[in-house]
């Protein structure tokens, strides 16, 4: 880890606690290079709040100019996010005044549990509503300009995008089919009622404490076993227990934990908040912490975390560790994966009856059209396909550098016995 990392680890968890930055904690601290890892780890607002309170010190001298800039950039963006992402909720709240129960996934319930809000700024915004319901929201946000993406079998959302507003995550379930059937198999992801949070933006409902923690947990694990884990997402698993503590049935999570395997990771991920981020531990309770683990952890972040370095694009260690979750329910792993991507595909070749009447209006005045409109949507969507930009990351990027990370990755995940 470099000492950069280190230095912008520690300005972070300064923000995130609401604690005074000292500068002998991080001596001559390169706040370029402290920029660029907090961007990549997504976390460069946090960070230039820390940077600020040093500098109103009088400890960042010949900084100053690029501070300014640096604080420029960063009103900017918190403008324009503050505009998109009140226009998406406006959106939201449409559902709502439609009989349509809206749950807020993640976003502003975690980011209300942070000392600085405004600087937890989201990519898109994740909602859940009832699977009954999904036509009629989709629906409403047709209505309302969004352009919507069809559900392939087995994904949990509707992806939908709005000019204006931006991305969108309309949940019907909370996780998609094969997780929940390793993670919940008796299907109890949602066993208690809904509760409500605070923002500036009003009043919105959330998931209950306990269904909360292991959503946000098992949010963290995907990426960690895909593609890796980052400082940011780790603050949000533990700013979530530390806010809940006193309302989170800890029986029930450490029963889940250890039937998914996790309960190592778990225990690894709090002994870096304890060591690294100032996290009290007294507030999350876990039975050991291997420092070693907790060290390798902290390491695998710098090296695969945030979300620039996300770059196990094939999923190669998830995949190995849902095979053996289904090993260990006498399942075959591959034949099973199989049959889930045939469905899937099959789901996306060849949507229901029902959705293309949504997207193709007049399949439902003709239905003899309905393998026109199949023909119509695959020429559409080779289309969009060809002529969309793709998000190219390859700057953050060391390819040669990939196989032997993933290695490395392998071999964690196999000692904190996830596989």
């Amino acid at each position: 880890m470099t000492k950069a990392y280190l230095d912008m680890v520690y300005l972070f968890s300064c923000a995130v606690l609401g604690k005074e930055p000292e500068k002998s904690k991080c001596p001559d601290v390169d706040v370029s290079a402290v920029r660029e890892e907090a961007t990549l780890q997504g976390v460069w607002p946090f960070v230039l709040t820390s940077l600020q309170k040093l500098r109103d010190k009088g400890e960042l001298a010949g900084w100053e100019q690029q501070m300014d800039n640096y604080k420029m950039e960063i009103l900017f963006a918190v403008m324009n996010y503050t505009q998109r992402h009140t226009l998406m909720l406006e959106k939201i709240r449409l559902l709502e005044q439609h009989k349509i129960p809206v749950c807020i996934l993640k976003g502003d319930s975690l980011a209300v549990l942070y000392s600085q809000p405004e600087c937890r700024i989201s990519g898109d915004v994740d909602i859940l509503i009832p699977a009954y319901m999904e036509g009629k929201a989709s629906g409403i946000l047709k209505s309302e300009g969004f352009e919507l993406y069809t559900r392939p079998k087995g994904l949990p959302h509707v992806e939908a995008d709005h000019q204006q507003a931006g991305h969108l995550e309309m949940h019907v379930m909370l996780y998609d089919d094969v997780s929940e059937e390793q993670w919940f198999p008796e299907h109890d992801s949602i066993t208690e009622p809904f509760g409500k949070f605070r923002s500036e933006y009003g009043e919105f409902s959330q998931l209950g404490p306990t269904d909360g923690a292991l959503f946000v947990f098992f949010h963290f694990v995907k990426h960690f076993l895909y593609s890796g884990g980052g400082i940011k997402q780790l603050a949000d698993v533990l700013v979530y227990f530390q806010a809940h503590k006193d309302e989170i049935n800890y029986q029930r999570v450490q029963e889940k934990l250890a039937q998914a395997r996790c309960s190592r990771l778990f225990a690894a991920m709090v002994g870096v908040g304890v060591k690294y981020l100032g996290f009290c531990a007294s507030d999350f309770q876990i039975i050991e912490t291997d420092e070693t683990l907790v060290d390798r952890l902290m390491e695998d972040f710098a090296e695969r975390g945030g979300f620039m370095r996300e770059t196990d694009a094939n999923g190669v260690i998830f995949v190995s560790y849902i095979k053996e979750r289904l090993k260990e329910r006498g399942i075959e792993g591959d034949s099973y994966l199989l049959r889930k991507q045939n469905e899937k595909t099959r789901s996306m070749l060849f949507p229901t009856r029902k959705t293309m009447e949504e997207n193709y209006p007049y399949v439902k005045k003709h239905p003899f059209l309905l393998p026109v409109a199949w023909v119509h949507r695959a020429i559409k969507f080779a289309f969009g396909k060809l002529c969309g930009r793709k998000k190219d990351n390859g700057i953050y990027r060391n390819v040669e550098a990939e196989k032997e990370i993933q290695q490395k990755r392998t071999i964690l995940a196999k000692d904190l016995e996830m596989l």
